[in-house]
């Protein structure tokens, strides 16, 4: 337990390494290792705080940009910038609103993975949508107009 909890690699591997599963990869983009995200102790306050997902300091292993950093898919990575974090909060309040009108956890409406490569991105029609990674049918159609109305109040023009 000890060795997993302090592993610098990816945890999703450790486990599967650990039971003998033939599938455990060197990286799954999925884990917090994966993604980037670390636990920073905040020396002022002497409390701890998660970098990573939305923070302007999320650093990636050898990077020294300040820019948050996103893994969207395995052969994608979505470099947020301050415009696009701006789209990303904004995309993650709608996310909130829905969740709480629904009763359901805001991870089940969309991930911040997902909303991460929206803010990337920026489609601007549901056929772009259906292009991102954690947008199916159903979602698409629950969700994806609300989504977009968001993405194109935006000022950024279209990524990809």
């Amino acid at each position: 337990m000890q060795r997993y909890a302090y592993t610098e690699g990816c945890r999703r591997g450790f486990v599967l390494r650990y039971f003998g599963d033939p599938a455990a990869r060197p990286r799954c983009t999925a884990c917090d290792n994966c993604l980037g995200i670390t636990v920073v102790r905040d020396k002022s306050a002497g409390a701890k705080r998660k970098t990573g997902r939305g923070s302007s300091t999320a650093r990636r292993a050898g990077s020294t940009r300040a820019a948050s950093v996103f893994p969207v898919s395995a052969d994608v990575e979505t470099a947020l910038e301050q415009s696009d974090g701006i789209l990303f909060a904004a995309l993650k309040e709608r996310r909130s609103q829905i969740a709480r009108e629904e009763k359901v956890p805001a991870y089940i409406v969309f991930s911040d993975r997902t909303l991460a490569e929206m803010a990337g991105r920026k489609p601007r029609s549901l056929d772009a949508m259906r292009e991102l990674r954690g947008v199916g049918e159903m979602k698409l159609a629950r969700y994806g107009e609300k989504f977009l109305a968001v993405i194109r109040s935006s000022k950024e023009p279209e990524a990809a």
